[in-house]
Parts: C-alpha cells; sequence; structure tokens
C-alpha cells in the first residue's frame, strides 16, 4: 500500500515538473492584470531593461529572469549557446536541484538543434566545398533545407550567420542585438 502511494505521488510530481515549466502566457499590455504604485510607475517608466543582457524585457513587459549563466549578447554578437533561448530560463533562475532537473529539458532540446546546424553546415562544405557566402544563404540553405526550428530569442536578439567568422565548422549560428528601430 504504501509503495503504491509512493508511487503515485512520484508519478503526479514528475508530471507537475515537466508540465510546470513552461514560460506562462504575458497579457498582452503592459501592467494588465496588476496595479502599481505610482512611485514604482514613475521608476519603470525612466528606466528600460539592459539591451543585451539575459534580463532582457518580453513583448509583454515582464523582464525575463537572469539565471546568472548566460553572457552578455553584444551588436557584434557571438555564438549561439543552449541556455540562450527563451524556455529553460525560469528553471535555471530558480536554482538548486529542481531547477536543474527543470531545465534538463529544454537544455537537451536547444543543444540537439545546435547539433543539427553544426552538421548541416558540414554537410554543405562537403557538397559544395565551401560554407554559405551570405546569411540569407545560410537561412535558406541550411536552416529552412533542412526543416531546423530555432529556439525563440528575447525581443532584442536576433539569429544571424557571419560568413567571416573564423569557427564556422563549430560555431556557425549566432546572436546579436536587432538594430533599434
Amino acid at each position: 500500500m504504501k509503495t503504491e502511494s509512493f508511487a503515485m505521488l512520484a508519478g503526479v510530481g514528475f508530471l507537475a515538473l515537466m508540465f510546470g515549466c513552461e514560460v506562462p502566457e504575458l497579457p498582452d499590455t503592459p501592467g494588465a492584470g496588476t496595479t502599481p504604485a505610482a512611485s514604482d510607475a514613475a521608476a519603470t517608466e525612466d528606466t528600460g531593461p539592459e539591451r543585451g543582457t539575459a534580463a532582457a524585457a518580453t513583448a509583454g513587459g515582464e523582464a525575463l529572469p537572469d539565471p546568472g549563466d548566460v553572457e552578455d549578447v553584444t551588436e557584434e554578437g557571438r555564438a549561439f549557446t543552449a541556455n540562450d533561448a527563451v524556455k529553460g530560463r525560469r528553471s535555471r533562475a530558480v536554482g538548486g536541484y529542481l531547477g536543474a532537473v527543470g531545465n534538463a529539458r529544454f537544455y537537451a532540446e536547444h543543444q540537439m538543434i545546435l547539433n543539427n546546424v553544426n552538421y548541416a553546415v558540414k554537410l554543405y562544405e562537403a557538397e559544395h566545398g565551401e560554407y554559405p557566402k551570405s546569411n540569407d544563404e545560410f537561412m535558406s540553405k541550411i536552416i529552412k533545407a533542412n526543416m531546423i526550428v530555432l529556439p525563440e530569442l528575447p525581443d532584442d536578439q536576433e539569429y544571424y550567420y557571419d560568413p567571416e567568422n573564423p569557427d564556422l565548422a563549430t560555431e556557425p549560428l549566432r546572436i546579436r542585438l536587432k538594430e533599434a528601430e
């Protein structure tokens, strides 16, 4: 009897962990459903999130948690890592054992995507004798041709391919800040 109860409790806990780690839908308008104090509203209007940091704001105005393991993204860009995507940040920000377990799925999915991109670039280079010559060629002949779905990034960042990058075979997929509109 005790083992059946324990197994059921463990199963419910596992399901709660697996389905409870997704990023919730945010309201369409900033501040919907909240009533900040007047002093808080003035402070948030004057200062916005820093561009390119792990705490960059989403479209809903809510800051993403800073798990502390994501490098800053600059306008020059850097290689994309499995920890850069939006999904999984809240799990890592919690920290501890449960945060690590909750993040493991997202990290593995993003790392598989990176491995697929790297493999597709190596196949392209073997077939054509050279790497793609531009970002558009990379996106069409590598990403779209291999049906690779890239993970969601914070709203102020974008994927790009730099043909001048010396590490094309190992780090072809890069991220940078979007140009200010």
